[in-house]
């Protein structure tokens, strides 16, 4: 937020959900471009190849195009159609290029969201809706501590991805996959693989294979029951609704959260997970 802004002599810009502005998408812009432009410096012939790369690959793989056609249509039609593109259009080119390229292509959109005051960050090469720091760390974190674990890293990844379709989230499969992530976990933990969450922290608890507080046990059995009751686990009952992007999110991060504190727990009780 600006000193005008902060001060009250400019207007406070909104978060910028299910849109885009001319800023935020020059922000993007940016960032592509540097990717694709043109070198015509003989020092920066990698580049130069670098960049006709990637627009190959946008042409022919994002587009669909023939490829014998791209030398027809030039460099300037990745710009028309960037321009032209719907909002959640330009999110899919910038999931397409973040799976090619990585952290440093993320940051710099991420940079560009941030000060544009974007309603989605990217997680794990998705667009996702995030707006606070702390929720993208938990999963990020969240995300890394459970690679070692295959389910568990799937049933996460798929919880991100439910999060990031567009043009609006499913929310449900995301709360569904978040919770299923934990549980999975859980059962590893106590040696018991398939065992709903509640039972796998009830033996948890009963062996002392980790310093669980009951507390926390008692915490995740009412989450648990509430997955159930809001629809998340199974169909949704007569008389239920879809539940919304707010309880999607907190159930997401909550569990990325506790997936992260149950892995840390295990590895400084020497429990061998899985």
């Amino acid at each position: 937020m600006s000193f005008s802004e902060r001060s009250g002599l400019s207007p406070v810009r909104p978060i910028q959900r299910a849109s885009m502005d001319g800023r935020l998408r020059n922000g993007l812009w940016n960032v592509v471009h540097a990717l694709v432009e043109e070198e015509t410096d003989f020092l920066n012939q990698f580049q130069q190849s670098a960049g006709r790369e990637m627009l190959e690959w946008i042409w022919v793989d994002f587009r669909g195009a023939a490829r014998d056609q791209l030398g027809h249509a030039g460099r300037t039609w990745l710009r028309d159609w960037f321009y032209a593109a719907k909002w959640y259009e330009v999110y899919d080119l910038i999931e397409f290029i973040a799976a090619i390229e990585g952290v440093g292509f993320t940051n710099d959109c991420n940079a560009a969201l941030k000060r544009e005051r974007a309603a989605y960050q990217i997680v794990q090469g998705k667009v996702v809706e995030l707006t606070d720091e702390g929720q993208l760390k938990a999963i990020d974190e969240a995300m890394v501590a459970a690679e070692p674990f295959a389910p568990v890293h799937e049933h996460l990844r798929t919880a991100v991805a439910r999060l990031g379709d567009r043009p609006e989230p499913d929310c449900r499969n995301a709360a569904k996959e978040a919770i299923s992530a934990v549980e999975t976990l859980a059962g590893m933990i106590a040696g018991s693989p398939g065992a709903t969450l509640d039972a796998a922290l009830k033996l948890i608890e009963q062996r002392k294979i980790i310093p669980l507080h009951p507390s926390l046990i008692k915490a995740w059995g009412a989450i648990y029951g509430y997955t159930s009751d809001a629809g998340i686990r199974h169909g949704l009952k007569e008389g239920q609704s879809s539940i919304e992007l707010e309880d999607a999110l907190y159930v997401v991060v909550s569990c990325s959260a506790f997936i992260s504190y149950l892995i840390a727990l295990a590895a400084r009780a020497g429990v061998k997970v899985g």
